[in-house]
């Protein structure tokens, strides 16, 4: 074929699309040679080199032949599907167009010329096609496709093409990096220095937004009210609201009840020092328990100076970190000086400020 009837013929393919899809569809399955449904680079490379021969020109180059397959390897699994070869086939015949007449202008002959170059240079592209092919396989193991869903199944991030040595911190900070998150697989929470290592080849995880709860106290009138009775509530400067102040109170005694999902939870106190801050020398007695009385763990803390040293700066104490199947679970507060003097006031307690439970899940 010379280069005017090649080029007729490349013309008359791409005017009719039925024709060239007809073609395409030929070609495809007679070089899928392993009849996975797909043409790998070896086998793209042996069409090209028999279309080259039938519009008598050479084969491509292999550094823009690999180029144009990456190109539509949408999926980057190292192989062309029948609707990516489609595309890579009208690509490369337009190309071929554009070389047929760059070169007809100059007035070069093809008489033969196409045999020629094709015998002596498909058999080096086909050889650099194996081993393009090995190395995308070895690249491909050594990546994962990640797609990020929601919980009501919307994306949120992907899909994407990420080195399996991404850690899961590193993900997290690929998209929505200021909403604290987690990500699971498969009903497994990831954890941060998790990499992506075990994921499969293509891998949907799950984002789970860490939404924050507060719940508020309940305070009893001690059994002996000596020194003030409950706390009262006082505003305050940051907050912008009423909070509790211990301000001169001997006994202190109230609750935080709250009804949790199953999970693993984070359970903090906001509480705030005051510059006044004096009394609480002997513990102040912080529990989590059951709606049945079950006692779930119990922190017994003397020292808040050394737990909150900050003052007149609100700090999240954190607690406990729980895993529950779900239910109601209480914070208990006591604190109470079994050697005060009811008529000594330097013995009461003051300047502590009581906000409110911050529960988390853990994430």
């Amino acid at each position: 074929m010379d280069a005017e009837s090649a080029m007729s013929w490349i013309n008359i393919l791409l005017g009719n699309p039925r024709t060239c899809a007809e073609f395409c569809n030929s070609k495809f399955h007679k070089h899928d040679t392993n009849q996975n449904g797909t043409l790998e680079l070896n086998e793209v490379v042996k069409l090209v080199a028999d279309v080259c021969v039938i519009m008598n020109l050479a084969v491509p180059e292999e550094d823009k032949l690999s180029s144009l397959f990456d190109r539509y390897d949408k999926n980057h699994d190292t192989h062309l599907s029948a609707e990516e070869f489609n595309g890579f086939f009208n690509t490369f015949i337009r190309l071929s167009l554009r070389e047929l007449d760059k070169k007809t202008k100059a007035g070069q002959s093809y008489a033969g010329s196409g045999n020629k170059e094709h015998s002596t240079g498909s058999g080096k592209l086909e050889a650099f096609a194996c081993a393009r092919c090995l190395e995308k396989r070895k690249e491909r193991r050594e990546r994962v496709v990640i797609t990020v869903t929601t919980l009501s199944g919307q994306v949120a991030y992907g899909p994407a093409d990420l080195p399996k040595s991404t850690t899961i911190c590193e993900l997290k900070t690929l998209f929505d990096a200021e909403e604290k998150k987690g990500l699971a697989h498969g009903g497994n929470i990831l954890l941060d220095t998790d990499s992506l290592e075990g994921l499969p080849a293509d891998a949907t995880l799950t984002v789970l937004y860490c939404l924050q709860m507060e719940f508020g106290w309940t305070w009893e009138e001690p059994p002996r009210r000596v020194g003030g009775g409950t706390p009262a509530k006082k505003e305050d400067d940051q907050l912008k609201r009423e909070v509790f102040c211990v301000d001169g109170q001997m006994w202190l005694e109230g609750q935080s009840a709250m009804d949790l999902p199953p999970g693993n939870w984070e359970i903090s106190l906001r509480l705030k020092r005051l510059s006044d801050y004096e009394g609480f020398r002997d513990d102040v007695l912080i529990w989590l328990s059951r709606k049945d009385g079950t006692r779930m763990d119990v922190d017994v803390d003397g020292d808040l100076e050394e737990r909150i040293p900050s003052l007149d700066i609100w700090t999240v104490y954190r607690y406990w970190t729980i895993d529950t199947a779900g239910g109601e679970v209480i914070v208990s507060m006591i604190s109470l000086d079994n050697h005060c003097d009811p008529d000594d006031p330097g013995r009461l307690m003051r300047g502590l400020m009581i906000d409110k439970v911050v529960v988390e899940p853990v994430c």
